[in-house]
């Protein structure tokens, strides 16, 4: 049973890992993008 919820928790921990990580690689991209373009 314990295990269940730990294991649940891993996957969901995982899971907003893997959203909060693209959010701010698309943060950069976004800043990176717009220092190039600005130097054009």
């Amino acid at each position: 049973m314990m295990f269940c919820i730990l294991k649940a928790m891993l996957l969901q921990l995982k899971t907003y890992a893997f959203t909060f990580s693209t959010v701010i690689f698309d943060q950069i991209n976004e800043s990176f993008s717009l220092d190039w373009k600005s130097e054009l």
